[in-house]
């Protein structure tokens, strides 16, 4: 797969930001949209940044997480294709999604958000070329979670998370532990 200057210079900034030399892992699907993810942990405790390369707005889509990169990939992109053809997601907005995957370890929705409440050192704005990038972590939820924003806001849902130290990274978490149908 080709890469533009653009896509290359988002890689770029991603990867050292998280200071990573790691070989980026590409996907291309059937519309046209693309999402890339690089390993930032090491192999015995593999974290990946998977992220989406914007094609008409400024907005890119990420997740940092252990879960599987190319199932996340995949949503990371359809969250990309929604925000261009549909409606802007930008921060707060929470998304459902209907992926299997997803659903069957517990997740049921997205928190578009800051990508500093997984990584503070992440800017969510950065010019890449001539354009002004605005970064957006998104946060798998819990039916409860998305719950608690949608009828007591996001305040409400950033006090659980730091009352319960909600884990932003961890896949599997121990919510969701009977409903894994795989092992890995």
């Amino acid at each position: 797969m080709k890469f533009s200057k653009f896509e290359t210079g988002l890689y770029l900034y991603i990867a050292n930001t998280f200071g990573t030399d790691a070989n980026l892992q590409s996907h291309e699907y059937s519309d046209g949209y693309r999402s890339g993810n690089v390993l930032i942990g090491d192999k015995s405790d593999p974290i990946q940044v998977i992220f989406s390369f914007p094609q008409k707005s400024d907005d890119c889509y990420l997740m940092i997480t252990d879960g599987d990169p190319e199932e996340l990939a995949k949503e990371v992109a359809a969250l990309q294709e929604y925000n261009e053809n549909n409606t802007h997601l930008c921060k707060d907005h929470t998304v459902p999604t209907e992926n299997r995957y997803l659903n069957n370890a517990g997740w049921y929705s997205y928190l578009i958000t800051s990508p500093r409440i997984s990584y503070s050192d992440f800017s969510p704005l950065h010019k890449i070329g001539d354009r002004e990038i605005r970064f957006h972590l998104a946060l798998p939820l819990t039916q409860q979670e998305r719950e608690i924003k949608m009828n007591n806001g996001i305040n409400s849902l950033i006090e659980q998370f730091a009352a319960k130290n909600r884990d932003t990274i961890s896949f599997n978490q121990p919510h969701n532990k009977a409903k894994q149908a795989w092992t890995r």
